[in-house]
């Protein structure tokens, strides 16, 4: 559950002073009058708890009960002070009522006083949460065969207690649930686990959080767990209900979390509260850590390979919170992945064995597995492939024999096996090819001899050769050519000289020639270039002292020069750079430096920054570090860090994050291979 702001217990103090104009006889005392002066503090912070509860103190109703069955109301009252006149003196106990503006009792508390005649009487009274009973509702659901025996473990500790309630839960066949109609309002720890009771008993979940019952009032919230949450075979998912929860007065915050850790390392967390707790307790799948008792721990190599949640909860005297964080063991593997690529909402993958995964939108059958339907794992395709590429609908792989396949959508003759027809199985294009660049629809191919081979569509020249004409099938355009890149009807070509070349439309700029006309032939731009990139409209390069220079639309700050305008000439942004991934639909980029740290800048609606937002961002901003490589999607990337592992973000719709669901990701999650 998200943690939200403070909700801080109100402490009202209440000063009674006893005003007389003359000492009297102590025997006299009980039949005296007097008046009795109130004073009213709260420290209560605005919060609104769902679904609506106000806990910012508007208003005090204060009463008393004295001598001789006398009592004294006063309802409403705002402000610091009030004044009760004319009470008897003797013993009476007064009674402050916490409201908020909509008149619900939120705190209350009571204490006696004696007001002896001649003296000034002080009370202090500690508001604490209005007493009465609250509801707690606990559900837990899965798909058919999800679970074969579900077995849930769960226990309620009332703060200060060191007695936990077993919750007995109500199951039915794909679903079980737990529902308290009377529970007393305060602060509680819940540890939840989900076990599989048949065959060899195992933990598949586990939860704990500090939770808050109010009076007479429902709160909720929920967490949706996915195959890869509970190590389970990859269908379905598992939605878990939490109703009458509400967040606890101590914020507590996690730092240093990690999503994963390979098997034999460790991983180390730190928490941190926004009062200097008086204890820490660590949780691990729902179990107490022996000894794990300070603000940090580390675990280490003795993690089995698979989910895990990680808990921890603080106690401030009558005050708790809680925070938690999941991570993944992995399994140390030989074979690791070693080239990534992106298409519009599809991913391929090459292991370091050649073998070709792929996984996400697959209509056109641009995965590659002889059908149309989308994976939200990753399936193996080939096998002996050196190089992938990908964009928009359709995948290619070059082999190590150095042939080249294509699949996936061919509209426009795009896939060069001389038709028009969709392919859902790799086909075999050309031989002795050294790399090949797709465009929107159209391709680029380098053979091994640096001669330029193009195909697909040709409306604005962008296949090179002079004309408007398209075709299905490879045609030579150039010779020395060591690197391509294809963007929307555009062309960039890298010569062996270091010379840059472009061709195609360029009503943006996209060419960098300084204008926005279109080129039908190949057009020398610039010279010192190291490596091209090409977006849908935007363009880039890195010179041979390591600069990125970009050029093109700008229209959501893809370019990174801190504007939105269009630039018709080359512009620089940063240096040290050895990437440039461009997005191949929504306009956004991915650059790496160096060092191993990624940049990202541009639209980020889907999270596909990966920043952890849906803002966009007009400049550079870096996201990971350790990255050797990195794909750009329409609207999700992929990264492949030093360690082997392959991480993604930003939309899922259609599985193309390979993590078992379709759910987007504003942070970078790891995706299990094999």
């Amino acid at each position: 559950m998200r943690k939200r702001r403070l909700i801080e217990l109100c402490v009202a103090s209440i000063f009674l002073s006893l005003i007389f104009s003359c000492k009297m006889p102590e025997s006299a005392a009980t039949s005296l009058v007097a008046d009795l002066q109130i004073t009213v503090g709260s420290t209560a912070r605005s919060r609104a708890l769902d679904p609506g509860l106000d806990l910012t103190i508007a208003s005090y109703d204060i009463s008393g009960a004295g001598p001789s069955s006398e009592t004294f109301s006063l309802p409403g009252v705002q402000g610091a002070t009030a004044t009760a006149k004319n009470l008897r003196t003797g013993s009476w106990t007064v009674t402050a009522t916490g409201k908020n503006a909509a008149g619900t009792a939120i705190t209350q508390a009571s204490k006696n006083v004696n007001v002896v005649a001649g003296n000034t009487a002080n009370v202090n009274i500690t508001c604490i949460l209005f007493p009465g009973n609250g509801y707690l509702y606990l559900g837990f659901s899965w798909p058919s065969g999800q679970i074969q025996t579900p077995e849930v473990v769960a226990t309620l500790t009332p703060l200060g207690s060191t007695v936990a309630q077993n919750l007995i839960f109500t199951s039915a066949a794909t679903s079980t649930y737990y529902q308290n109609t009377s529970l007393a309002s305060g602060y509680y720890t819940l540890v939840l686990k989900l076990n599989e009771s048949s065959g060899t008993p195992r933990n598949l979940w586990g939860h704990t959080e500090t939770i808050l019952i109010i009076t007479g009032n429902n709160t909720s919230g929920n967490w949706i767990l996915y195959p890869t949450d509970l190590s389970l075979a990859p269908t379905g998912g598992m939605t878990v209900g939490l109703a009458s929860v509400t967040n606890p007065p101590l914020g507590v915050t996690l730092a240093d979390a990690s999503s994963s850790m390979v098997r034999g390392g460790s991983i180390s967390l730190s928490a941190s509260a926004t009062a200097q707790p008086d204890s820490w307790q660590w949780y691990l799948n729902g179990t107490p850590i022996a000894n794990a008792t300070l603000s940090s721990i580390t675990l280490g190599s003795d993690l089995a390979a698979g989910p895990y949640s990680i808990d921890v909860v603080a106690q401030k005297g009558v005050t708790t919170g809680s925070a938690g964080s999941r991570f993944r063991v992995v399994a140390p593997s030989v074979n690791r992945v070693a080239k990534i690529a992106a298409g519009d909402a599809h991913s391929l993958i090459l292991m370091e064995d050649g073998s070709l995964w792929a996984f996400g939108l697959n209509n056109y059958g641009q995965l590659g597995d002889g059908t149309n339907l989308n994976k939200f794992l990753p399936i193996k395709v080939m096998t002996s492939v050196r190089s992938i590429a990908a964009c928009g609908n359709r995948s290619f792989a070059i082999k190590t024999d150095d042939s080249l396949w294509a699949f996936g959508y061919n509209g426009s003759g795009e896939l060069g096996d001389g038709s028009t027809t969709n392919r859902s199985s790799p086909v075999q294009i050309m031989s002795e090819v050294q790399s090949v660049g797709p465009g929107s629809n159209h391709t680029l191919v380098v053979k091994k001899d640096a001669t330029l081979y193009a195909f697909g569509d040709n409306s604005y020249s962008q296949l090179g050769d002079g004309t408007t004409t398209s075709s299905a099938t490879p045609i030579q355009v150039l010779s020395d050519v060591q690197a391509v890149a294809a963007g929307c009807f555009y062309s960039l070509v890298l010569k062996t000289d270091g010379n840059y070349w472009g061709f195609g439309n360029n009503a943006s700029g996209q060419l960098g020639d300084g204008s926005t006309t279109n080129r039908v032939s190949p057009t020398r731009v610039s010279s010192g270039i190291a490596k091209i990139a090409a977006g849908i409209w935007s363009s880039y390069f890195i010179k041979t002292d390591g600069t990125l220079w970009a050029f093109g639309n700008n229209g959501c700050g893809q370019l990174g020069d801190g504007s939105t305008a269009d630039r018709k000439s080359p512009v620089n942004i940063m240096s040290d750079i050895s990437f440039a991934i461009p997005g191949s639909g929504q306009l956004y980029t991915l650059a790496l430096k160096t060092d191993g740290s990624l940049m990202a800048f541009g639209y980020n609606g889907s999270g596909q920054l990966g920043d952890g937002s849906t803002t966009n961002s007009l400049s550079p901003k870096m996201v990971m570090n350790k990255v050797k490589e990195a794909a750009a999607g329409s609207a999700f990337s992929l990264v492949l860090r030093t360690d082997g592992t392959l991480w993604s973000f930003g939309s899922n719709a259609s599985g193309q994050l390979g993590d078992g669901t379709t759910t987007n990701r504003l942070l970078p999650v790891l995706v299990q291979v094999e």
